[in-house]
């Protein structure tokens, strides 16, 4: 039986999070869902499944995104933790979710919970949407020593 198409590698994801930048060897997503302001998701650009498959120099990459975006989102949305979620049970390609918490947010001190049912998720204006994008895209590239080409916008 031939597993499903890769979530991440279809255009399936542009159901539930928005592209912020692209960046050596991952793309920056806002997850629609904002429960946890600031959610981001950050997808290794080539497939793989587990970190072990990637060159040295490709795992450093990956996890300096991962720490850009940590630091991106602990500048602007000052969470007490970030919590950062790596499953892959189901959508197995390598993909970090990046989740600020505060002391009064759900789940405080437990794993974050994604959300389901309407009346429990939290979604934005679409002008709400740019306004956090812009801002995230515009950390990331000061926390990047000021190189835009590092982070660029894909509008």
């Amino acid at each position: 039986m031939n597993p499903a198409p890769c979530f991440y590698c279809t255009d399936e994801y542009k159901d539930y999070m928005q592209e912020i930048c692209r960046l050596d060897t991952s793309t920056v997503f806002l997850h629609n869902e904002q429960e946890y302001p600031g959610r981001c998701i950050v997808v290794l650009n080539d497939h793989k499944t587990e970190l072990f498959q990637l060159s040295p120099a490709q795992r450093a990459s990956y996890m300096d995104s991962v720490a850009a975006v940590d630091a991106a989102v602990h500048r602007l949305f000052h969470p007490v933790k970030i919590n950062y979620a790596v499953y892959g049970d189901i959508d197995s390609h390598i993909h970090f979710h990046v989740v600020p918490k505060h002391h009064h947010s759900k789940n405080w001190g437990m794993p974050f919970e994604v959300t389901t049912g309407q009346d429990r998720q939290k979604f934005l204006t679409p002008q709400e949407y740019q306004d956090r994008i812009d801002l995230i895209r515009s950390a990331l590239r000061d926390i990047m020593h000021k190189s835009p080409p590092a982070a660029q916008s894909t509008d």
